[in-house]
This record gives C-alpha cells, sequence and structure tokens, in this order.
C-alpha cells in the first residue's frame, strides 16, 4: 500500500503458533515493515522448541501434608465457599480419609488439584471437607488441618536438539518447577509468596563495606520530601566487586529510604522442619532459594551449591544469586 512516498510491506500470519529457527533480525532495511495476523486470528511467534517425546506416568497419587491448612484465608466461614471460586465445600465428613473419598468421586470433574480436612478439634470449622482447584493451595501451618495434594510425574525422552531447558510450557500454559510450597508466578498478587522464614541467616563471604565512596557537595537538590536523596553518592567495591563495573548508588555507605542499606548478600541459610519440612535433600542439585521482602516489592533468587549443603546442621550454601530485586 502506497502512504505518500513511502512503501509500507505486510508479513501477514494464519491462527496458529509459529516456531523461530533463528532470531528475526530487523534493521533499518526494514523500515515501514508490518507483521501482524490474519483478520483477528489467533497468531504466536515461538521461540520454543517442540518436545515430540512420548510421556509415560511416573507417579499419580495423593500426598498428605499433616499439620497444613490448604484453605486458610479463602472462605470466611465454615461451610462456605471462596469468593474467587477456587475453594469449594464439599461437605463434613468424620474422617480424613472420608474426605478423601469425597474428593476422588469429584476431583477430575471439578478440577480439584488438592483438598483440606480440618478435624475435631478444630472448633467451627471441624469436620469440614473443602476441594481445591487448581495447582495452588496455602501452606498455612495449622494443627488440626491435613491437606492432601494430587501429585503427577511423568517423564519422555527428549530427542530434540536441546542442550538446556530453561522453561516449559505445556499446551501453552508456564509450567512451574518442583518447588515447596506450591505457588503460580503468574497469579495475582503474589504467586511464589509465602509465609516461611529462614531460621538464621548465612553471613556474608564477602567485606559489604566499600573500598571507595564519592559524596560530591554539588550538585544538592534540596527540596526532596524528607530530606531523601539530595546528594549524588557512589560506592566502588566491597559486595559490589561481583558487579561489573563494581559500583553503584547502593554500593555506599550513605543510601537513604525505607530499609535502605549498604549492598551485602547472605552466603546461605538454616532452615527447621516447619520451613522445609520435605528436607533432609538426598541430592540438592540445581536448587534454587527465592527470597522476598515483607511488603514483597523486592525478591532474590539464589542458587544452592549442593557440594556444600549439610543435612546434619540443616545448613544451604550459595552458589551464586542475590543481585536481582529493586537494588
Amino acid at each position: 500500500k502506497y502512504y505518500g512516498s513511502n512503501i509500507y510491506k505486510r508479513i501477514i500470519l494464519r491462527e496458529g503458533r509459529h516456531y523461530l529457527r533463528k532470531s528475526i533480525e530487523i534493521t533499518p532495511e526494514d523500515n515501514n515493515l508490518m507483521i501482524t495476523n490474519y483478520n483477528k486470528e489467533l497468531v504466536e511467534l515461538s521461540a520454543a522448541t517442540p518436545l515430540n517425546c512420548k510421556w509415560e506416568t511416573v507417579q499419580n497419587n495423593w500426598v498428605t501434608l499433616e499439620g497444613v491448612d490448604g484453605i486458610w484465608g479463602k472462605p470466611t466461614g465454615p461451610g462456605q465457599n471462596s469468593t474467587d471460586g477456587t475453594v469449594i465445600y464439599l461437605g463434613q465428613a468424620d474422617s480424613f480419609d472420608a474426605c478423601k473419598t469425597m474428593v476422588a468421586a469429584v476431583y477430575q470433574d471439578m478440577g480439584f488439584g488438592s483438598f483440606t480436612y480440618e478435624d475435631s478439634t478444630s472448633g467451627a470449622w471441624k469436620n469440614v471437607c473443602y476441594g481445591i482447584k487448581g495447582t495452588q493451595y496455602a501452606a498455612n501451618k495449622q494443627s488440626g488441618s491435613t491437606t492432601g495434594v494430587l501429585v503427577n510425574i511423568y517423564k519422555c525422552q527428549v530427542t530434540a536438539n536441546v542442550d538446556d531447558i530453561l522453561g516449559l510450557r505445556v499446551n501453552g500454559t508456564r509450567a512451574i518447577r518442583a518447588r515447596y510450597p506450591n505457588g503460580n508466578p503468574e497469579v495475582y498478587p503474589c504467586g511464589f509468596c509465602s509465609s516461611n522464614k529462614a531460621k538464621s541467616w548465612v553471613a556474608p563471604t564477602c567485606t559489604p563495606e566499600p573500598t571507595m565512596e564519592y559524596n560530591p557537595a554539588e550538585p544538592l537538590r534540596d527540596d526532596t520530601t524528607s530530606g531523601f536523596f539530595q546528594k549524588y553518592q557512589l560506592g566502588v567495591g566491597g559486595c559490589c566487586d561481583g558487579f561489573t563495573p563494581n559500583a553503584g548508588y547502593w554500593c555506599g555507605n550513605h543510601t537513604q529510604g525505607g530499609g535502605a542499606f549498604t549492598y551485602r548478600i547472605p552466603s546461605g541459610l538454616t532452615y527447621d522442619s516447619s520451613i522445609l519440612p520435605n528436607a533432609p535433600y538426598a541430592n540438592p542439585e540445581g536448587a534454587v532459594i527465592q527470597s522476598w521482602r515483607p511488603g514483597h516489592w523486592s525478591s532474590w533468587m539464589f542458587a544452592v551449591d549442593a557440594s556444600k549443603y549439610d543435612a546434619k546442621t540443616s545448613t544451604i550454601i550459595f552458589s551464586k544469586g542475590g543481585f536481582q530485586g529493586a537494588r
């Protein structure tokens, strides 16, 4: 189509998922190029590699979590469904097994991935049986509560030319790595958040103090709220030696703002059974620890050093990480 002196070119894609064999390079020579779908059809461009393999069932059963209240914070009262429709009241049951039988009769039709039973010690909630849709359940510790989780494990022999799997999608939906507690990062407002806290943090192996600081008197901005961020400051070195360049605002000793401090990271953590009930781990190779501030506005992720994992002292040492987050 002609618009003045310009020639507009279009590539029109039909409905479906189009896999890219290599990156698309768009240069100035491609000015006025439009890549679009045809007539409102759903079109996806994917850089992924399809796994055309035969999946086999490894495990398909209910796992019991004692002392876990999977419906915590959802129903506003006993016998009621949650307002978002994910937690469904199934009725009264005399035991956890009786509740499990009720769930087994309907879980496929209802889409239940877990269920919770509150026993006779649970006050107004005693003997209630709830089904929970999907794969996400609350991990709240609560005596008298027992949660059953449907565990589905499949395997296949990958024949495609794949060196490393950084992510996996099943029928277009993001697959979540095995984790505790269960969570979905695509669920608002905080799919990966939990109430778990480390028993303690292992001290940093780096020295937080910067080797140099720059704090010039000018420029000066003296009209900021609460006197914050009025002067330029730059720290060099310290724990920031892990960055390139090894300098920044948060590398210095004069940071400001809520909870501000000179950048430093723990080298590991210790835990107990209330935090990681499935520990100790036979082989934590490839494990990742995710942590965040109480307000959930900043998070850190750490790779676990499997060679330094100490099951006897319940100590996990990090190999790298702590460079994400808001700072």
